[in-house]
């Protein structure tokens, strides 16, 4: 078996172990603010589309949203004590979608298209209840970065503030034949998501879930790419591709180039695709940008090799966790 094999079969224990490892990282001070997690169930499409809210309680919530988008396998319980912990210490509600859930759309399968729908009708609906949000921010790690580029591209302008890519795919042509070719089943679903046949016959199809070929199409204010160096699922490429996609399509946006990091545990590794160092500076992102500390304004780049004792990015947010 390949070692693209190997490392998407591992992924598979992701959603497994971040209750385990999340839970060794040192409590946040978040005062009074506790989270409240409540279940989400509204109509999409002719469809029931679920998902989870998770709602700061007791304290002075602010006027941001987090929209979260999960990766393959995945639910809107992914990572769901690190999404509380955000909430907690930012003040800020996190809304986390199935995409889709249904019978026909089971979650965690490769659901791009009924993914997007639900991301943009769930964040119309929760805005809509809460009139006090101001500013939302997108975020989606792997399948959900691809999936939340598209809710960005498709969605109503301004609906979206801020979009976070955390190792996401950006071109769906090069990710089938790519990392995909090694995992028959995930290839028949991305068959099935794009209308039941491979990019050859529908290029068109393939091209309307490619981010990268949709990126004139964002109405955000600023994109934030966060990859890393040996990402052995999603390579690095993909988001190097994102980002000139956005600079040709004059979008504003941010690349953080993960080298090397620390684990929770303190411990140095590469920049992978899984619970480590580039998704806990992702998730420093998000929480730079709901506390107005992250750099808004032109494009920017970012370097963190901690083993080469490199970590030129702005301050993590206080009591969070990032790449270094």
């Amino acid at each position: 078996m390949s070692r693209r094999a190997l490392s998407y079969l591992a992924g598979l224990l992701l959603p497994a172990l971040t209750a385990t490892l999340l839970a060794a990282a040192p409590a946040a001070a978040t005062g009074t603010c506790s989270v409240q997690t409540r279940p989400v169930s509204l109509q999409v499409d002719g469809e029931q589309a679920t998902g989870l809210v998770y709602e700061p309680r007791g304290c002075a919530v602010g006027n941001a949203l987090v929209v979260a988008a999960h990766g393959h396998n995945g639910s809107a319980a992914q990572y769901a004590e690190y999404l509380i912990s955000i909430a907690a210490r930012t003040a800020t509600p996190v809304l986390s979608m199935d995409l889709r859930g249904s019978p026909q759309w089971p979650t965690g399968e490769w659901n791009l298209w009924a993914g997007w729908r639900d991301l943009v009708a769930a964040t119309q609906w929760y805005k809509s209840t809460h009139p006090g949000v101001a500013r939302t921010v997108l975020w989606g790690w792997s399948q959900g970065a691809m999936t939340s580029g598209l809710a960005a591209a498709y969605g109503p302008a301004g609906l979206f503030d801020y979009w976070v890519d955390t190792f996401g795919p950006s071109n769906l042509f090069t990710h089938f034949q790519g990392p995909a070719a090694d995992y028959p089943a995930l290839q028949a679903q991305i068959q099935r998501d794009a209308g039941g046949c491979v990019p050859l016959a529908c290029p068109l199809a393939y091209a309307e879930r490619s981010p990268a070929l949709q990126a004139g199409r964002m109405g955000i204010r600023h994109a934030f790419l966060v990859h890393g160096t040996a990402d052995e699922v999603v390579p690095y490429a993909a988001s190097m591709q994102m980002r000139a996609a956005l600079m040709l399509a004059g979008k504003p946006s941010t690349m953080y180039s993960i080298v090397s990091g620390r684990t929770l545990h303190g411990v140095v590794e590469p920049g992978r695709h899984n619970v480590g160092p580039v998704l806990f500076e992702a998730g420093c992102v998000v929480e730079r940008l709901l506390l107005g500390t992250e750099p808004v304004d032109g494009n920017r780049d970012y370097l963190v090799d901690v083993a080469a004792g490199v970590v030129a990015v702005p301050p993590a947010p206080p009591n969070a966790k990032c790449a270094a």
